[in-house]
């Protein structure tokens, strides 16, 4: 029996133990295998991360916006030679803003409008101009002869120093008065380096001008300084027969209203006749009005006083176009027809919507 259980035991034991040690499991270290799917997977997951954490600069998407640039305005602007009553016909394209012109304060520094010379008398207009454009003024721009009378041989003056926008300049002429007693008007513009010709006004288009009255000189009576002898002599008196004066007749005499293109007979005082006329009506590109002698007419602004015979013969006259915009209503012109009659003309209106231009003439029968 003894025997019998020590066997017992020693089967029971072990297997007791056995079972015990079910119970307590060891950790056992084991090779997981891999599932590449889910490497895959987890690898661009942690990739994802990654950039989300460490972000690369991205290149910004630019919406184009479509910008509309306005152009500077430009001015087409007629060129005309200095002096010359018909214009060029060529437009150029200028910056308005660019080349401007303002009257300084006052824009008259000497010679104010219808200051009164003596034939041929020497003066210096100066007139003081500000520059009201954008564009400096160099020593390539200057002051030119526009149209009317020219009072001596200047006809161009350049800028002596540059003139910022802003600044002021004193533009200074030496004239000649003519010698013919009248009125006289002598327009100026200034020129730019490319030629192109501006002003005063709000378009920079108008000239700025010289005007004077030109009077009669008077010539003094001569005074004797003989000595007179003791004995006086006497001399008998002369008789004189006295020459008759002939009065002036006159050919035509009459008002008028020119349109234009309108042709006028000053000897008739007959518009658009055909043939024969002395004077052309005319409006340029400019817009400014003309008289033109035609043929071998001539004509000659004279003075705001009314003309006999003998003033107008001497009175200065030539072929040369006379501006309309450059006289005053009641001003009195000279003229000469191409059949060699002397005759004033009268400028009375001019009408601001049609440019119709009203005159009074008076031509004289003359040998």
């Amino acid at each position: 029996m003894k025997h019998l259980r020590f066997r017992l035991a020693a089967v029971v034991l072990p297997a007791i133990f056995a079972a015990g040690c079910g119970l307590i499991r060891p950790e056992v270290t084991t090779t997981p295998t891999i599932d590449v799917t889910q490497a895959y997977e987890t690898v661009q997951a942690q990739l994802t991360m990654g950039s989300v954490r460490n972000p690369e600069p991205a290149t910004p998407t630019v919406t184009p916006t479509r910008v509309v640039i306005s152009p500077t305005p430009t001015i087409k602007m007629v060129t005309r030679i200095p002096g010359s009553a018909t214009p060029t016909g060529l437009t150029t394209e200028v910056d308005p803003s660019c080349d401007k012109a303002a009257p300084g304060s006052p824009i008259d520094v000497t010679i104010e409008d219808d200051a009164q010379m003596l034939p041929e008398q020497r003066f210096t207009k100066i007139w003081r101009l500000v520059n009201a454009g954008t564009c400096t003024w160099t020593r390539q721009y200057k002051a030119v002869w526009f149209y009317g009378e020219k009072f001596g041989d200047t006809v161009s003056v350049p800028f002596s120093s540059n003139i910022p926008p802003g600044n002021s300049v004193e533009i200074a002429v030496d004239m000649a008065a003519p010698i013919a007693p009248g009125s006289y008007r002598s327009n100026w513009m200034l020129e730019n380096p490319s030629g192109e010709l501006f002003g005063i006004g709000p378009n920079a288009d108008a000239p700025f001008w010289v005007q004077i009255q030109v009077i009669q000189q008077n010539t003094p009576t001569a005074t004797s300084t003989s000595v007179p002898s003791r004995t006086p002599t006497v001399s008998p008196t002369p008789t004189v027969t006295p020459t008759p004066t002939e009065t002036p007749v006159a050919l035509t005499s009459g008002t008028a209203l020119l349109s234009s293109g309108d042709l006028i007979d000053l000897d008739q005082n007959l518009i658009n006749t055909g043939g024969g006329e002395d004077l052309l009506y005319e409006k340029d590109e400019s817009s400014l009005h003309w008289l033109s002698p035609q043929g071998t007419a001539k004509l000659g602004v004279y003075a705001a006083s009314l003309p006999d015979l003998s003033a107008c013969q001497i009175a200065g006259k030539s072929t040369a176009s006379v501006p309309i915009e450059s006289l005053s209503p009641g001003i009195y012109l000279c003229y000469q027809t191409g059949e060699d009659h002397i005759g004033w003309l009268k400028y009375n209106s001019q009408d601001a919507s049609s440019g119709n231009l009203g005159i009074q003439i008076f031509t004289w029968v003359t040998p």
